[in-house]
């Protein structure tokens, strides 16, 4: 899936990641007949069945690419159908801990206003007091530059 983006700031990435890992669940899910959760374990997401004793239900994996100001997300999965249990380690297993994504450019850089709001983030303080003077010196420059009533006689 893609989406166009108007830069990259690592800051996206949490929610780029959370999303792609609801897909592969999702999907993890349809394919077993059975709720999964993850547990991580290195590059791959460990899958368990949720209902039952602890024990592997397969394995994920999400990629996060760039391209044409574009973010890619995509995922592989291999997991056991709930009602024909299989020994562990799946056949497929071996396909999701080589898969890679392959032809991705770099992340685009964040544009002015992502990288203000990014900047304004992480540096909380600096902002604040920045904002406060500015309000300060345009409520002077309001008040002094006002227009004087003039007095009817």
């Amino acid at each position: 899936m893609t989406t166009p983006i108007p830069g990259w700031v690592e800051d996206m990435r949490p929610v780029v990641e959370a999303r792609t890992t609801g897909l592969l669940l999702s999907t993890s899910e349809r394919a077993s007949g059975a709720a999964v959760v993850p547990t991580h374990q290195g590059a791959s997401l460990a899958l368990d069945f949720a209902d039952a004793p602890p024990g592997r239900a397969g394995l994920g994996r999400t990629f996060i690419g760039f391209g044409d100001a574009r973010v890619a997300t995509c995922f592989v999965t291999c997991v056991a159908s709930r009602h024909r249990p299989s020994e562990w380690p799946l056949a497929c297993t071996g396909v999701v801990e080589a898969a890679r994504l392959e032809g991705g450019e770099p992340p685009p850089p964040p544009g002015v206003v992502l990288g203000a709001a990014t900047w304004a983030v992480h540096h909380a303080r600096t902002t604040a007091s920045i904002s406060a003077v500015t309000v300060t010196i345009l409520g002077v420059l309001a008040v002094a530059t006002r227009k004087k009533p003039r007095s009817r006689v």
